[in-house]
């Protein structure tokens, strides 16, 4: 049972926020040459581009530094879950694998993008 029910779930929520900007943010970093190509610029970068007075280098490494942001804030809220709940050896054991199951999810996203870039470049 989980010690802090209220603060797990808001925990949890901040979990899932984060996981979710990770994804994107990979997404938007990913594809940014395909969608400016294709004169979609209507996303993150394109946005940050403007932003930042026009430079594409700095707005390709804002884009990085808010990816940098949510991994840090998704390990902050692991660590404190985990932390939370550390006298609970079934939830800890579930919480660990959920934690391992999101990581793998946001590197094999990051490795299905390569894979699929690469398979265009050699049509």
């Amino acid at each position: 049972m989980l010690q802090q029910p209220h603060d797990a779930i808001t925990l949890g929520q901040n979990k899932r926020d984060n996981l979710h900007v990770t994804f994107a943010i990979t997404n938007e970093i990913a594809s940014v040459k395909k969608e400016v190509a294709q004169c979609q610029v209507d996303s993150l970068i394109p946005l940050l581009y403007v932003v930042h007075d026009r430079d594409a280098e700095v707005a390709e490494d804002a884009a990085i530094e808010m990816l940098r942001d949510a991994i840090t804030r998704f390990n902050i809220v692991a660590s404190a879950l985990l932390e939370d709940n550390a006298g609970e050896k079934v939830v800890k054991a579930d919480l660990v694998r959920f934690i391992d199951s999101c990581r793998y999810a946001c590197t094999g996203n990051l490795n299905w993008r390569w894979v699929i870039a690469t398979f265009a470049l050699e049509r």
